[in-house]
């Protein structure tokens, strides 16, 4: 796996069906680590063309890992901004990085994230942040190994007063 290339796509990269493949591997993979709100039917269509108007300008990365000719990962960012009583600071939010089960622990995780903090270091932001899965001890090993500090526990109730367990 040395002849790994990091690249970032638009909308126009034939790469795109593979990153929507990949997309519902990872909200498969998601739904075993605690996600309460599963991925809607056609989520992975809806998020493609959401992807398709925002990748490739100012506010919106997502890079791919090849293998060859085969993508085995993919990440994807944007840049936002803190509210305005934490000083309004341009941020560079990670909202998804996944690789496929296959090519984890070879460094591919680390190459696309450092890939989008590049990416986000163009768009000179204070700081970079993300969100895991609370149940995804894996991720959360992965991201700490990668310099991130746990700073907030996000959690969910439903409506009916059901508790999300």
């Amino acid at each position: 796996m040395d002849d790994i290339n990091i690249i970032e796509i638009d909308k126009d990269s034939p790469y795109l069906d593979s990153v929507q493949r990949l997309f519902v591997e990872l909200f498969d993979y998601m739904s075993t680590s605690g996600l309460l709100l599963p991925l809607a039917k056609d989520g992975d269509k809806l998020w493609r063309a959401s992807l398709e108007k925002t990748i490739g300008g100012r506010y919106a990365i997502l890079v791919v890992a090849l293998w060859g000719d085969e993508v085995i990962g993919f990440g994807h960012g944007t840049t936002r901004f803190s509210p305005n009583y934490t000083g309004g600071l341009k941020v560079g939010y990670i909202t998804y990085v996944y690789v496929s089960p296959k090519s984890r622990v070879r460094g591919v995780g680390r190459q696309i994230v450092e890939a989008l903090e590049r990416w986000f270091d163009s768009k000179n932001v204070h700081s970079y942040e993300l969100q895991v899965l609370c149940g995804n001890t894996i991720g959360i090993g992965f991201w700490e190994d990668v310099g991130y500090a746990k700073e907030l526990l996000q959690m969910r109730k439903f409506k009916n007063g059901q508790r999300a367990d």
